[in-house]
Protein backbone atom coordinates (compact mmCIF):
# COMPACT_ATOMS: atom_id res chain seq x y z
CA UNK A 1 0.00 0.00 0.00
CA UNK A 2 2.48 2.43 1.06
CA UNK A 3 4.25 1.55 -2.50
CA UNK A 4 1.44 2.45 -4.43
CA UNK A 5 0.78 5.80 -2.01
CA UNK A 6 4.42 7.22 -2.64
CA UNK A 7 4.64 6.42 -6.70
CA UNK A 8 1.51 7.98 -7.07
CA UNK A 9 1.44 10.80 -5.31
CA UNK A 10 5.27 11.73 -5.17
CA UNK A 11 6.64 10.93 -8.60
CA UNK A 12 6.57 13.70 -10.60
CA UNK A 13 5.75 12.99 -13.92
CA UNK A 14 5.47 15.29 -17.16
CA UNK A 15 2.37 15.17 -19.30
CA UNK A 16 4.01 12.40 -22.14
CA UNK A 17 4.90 10.18 -19.03
CA UNK A 18 1.45 9.53 -17.76
CA UNK A 19 -0.59 7.18 -19.53
CA UNK A 20 -3.90 8.00 -20.58
CA UNK A 21 -5.48 5.66 -18.12
CA UNK A 22 -3.65 7.16 -15.02
CA UNK A 23 -4.46 10.54 -15.58
CA UNK A 24 -7.90 10.38 -13.96
CA UNK A 25 -7.42 7.09 -11.48
CA UNK A 26 -4.81 9.63 -9.10
CA UNK A 27 -7.57 12.02 -8.61
CA UNK A 28 -9.98 9.13 -7.91
CA UNK A 29 -8.24 7.18 -5.50
CA UNK A 30 -7.31 10.40 -3.29
CA UNK A 31 -11.32 11.25 -3.91
CA UNK A 32 -12.40 7.87 -2.72
CA UNK A 33 -9.95 8.34 0.46
CA UNK A 34 -11.57 11.50 1.26
CA UNK A 35 -15.23 10.68 0.48
CA UNK A 36 -14.85 7.31 3.20
CA UNK A 37 -12.99 9.54 6.20
CA UNK A 38 -16.03 12.23 5.57
CA UNK A 39 -18.85 10.43 4.79
CA UNK A 40 -19.48 11.97 1.79
CA UNK A 41 -19.41 10.10 -1.66
CA UNK A 42 -21.27 10.75 -4.61
CA UNK A 43 -24.10 12.39 -2.61
CA UNK A 44 -24.54 9.39 -0.08
CA UNK A 45 -23.98 9.91 3.21
CA UNK A 46 -23.09 7.67 6.12
CA UNK A 47 -21.69 8.08 9.62
CA UNK A 48 -18.04 9.87 9.16
CA UNK A 49 -14.86 7.78 10.19
CA UNK A 50 -13.35 11.52 11.09
CA UNK A 51 -16.14 14.27 11.53
CA UNK A 52 -18.47 15.60 8.96
CA UNK A 53 -17.51 18.65 7.31
CA UNK A 54 -21.27 20.05 7.35
CA UNK A 55 -21.84 19.87 10.31
CA UNK A 56 -18.24 20.91 11.75
CA UNK A 57 -16.65 23.40 9.73
CA UNK A 58 -14.68 25.12 12.26
CA UNK A 59 -12.79 21.41 12.80
CA UNK A 60 -12.51 21.24 8.93
CA UNK A 61 -10.89 24.17 8.72
CA UNK A 62 -8.71 23.38 11.88
CA UNK A 63 -8.09 19.90 9.82
CA UNK A 64 -7.13 21.50 6.67
CA UNK A 65 -5.13 23.57 8.44
CA UNK A 66 -3.00 21.20 9.94
CA UNK A 67 -2.79 19.44 6.98
CA UNK A 68 -1.48 22.57 5.34
CA UNK A 69 1.48 22.95 7.77
CA UNK A 70 2.40 19.82 7.90
CA UNK A 71 2.51 19.79 3.92
CA UNK A 72 4.93 22.79 4.08
CA UNK A 73 6.55 21.58 6.79
CA UNK A 74 7.60 18.26 5.31
CA UNK A 75 8.93 20.31 1.96
CA UNK A 76 10.79 22.19 4.33
CA UNK A 77 12.97 19.25 5.87
CA UNK A 78 13.19 17.19 2.98
CA UNK A 79 15.53 20.53 1.36
CA UNK A 80 17.20 20.70 4.51
CA UNK A 81 18.09 17.25 3.99
CA UNK A 82 19.20 17.47 0.55
CA UNK A 83 21.16 20.55 1.54
CA UNK A 84 22.80 18.88 4.72
CA UNK A 85 23.54 16.16 1.90
CA UNK A 86 24.86 18.10 -0.73
CA UNK A 87 27.52 19.69 2.56
CA UNK A 88 25.71 23.12 2.87
CA UNK A 89 24.87 22.85 6.21
CA UNK A 90 24.75 26.47 6.76
CA UNK A 91 22.19 27.00 3.87
CA UNK A 92 20.40 24.45 5.80
CA UNK A 93 20.22 26.20 8.82
CA UNK A 94 19.60 29.72 7.48
CA UNK A 95 17.69 28.84 4.92
CA UNK A 96 15.13 26.50 6.04
CA UNK A 97 15.39 26.63 9.82
CA UNK A 98 14.55 30.59 10.04
CA UNK A 99 11.35 29.79 8.64
CA UNK A 100 10.61 27.11 11.19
Amino acid sequence: FFFFFFFFFFKQKTAYEMLRSLVGSEMCIRDRVWGVLFGSYFGATWNPILFSPLDEPVSMLLFSLVLGVLHIFSGMLIKVYEEIKNGKILNAIFDQFSWM
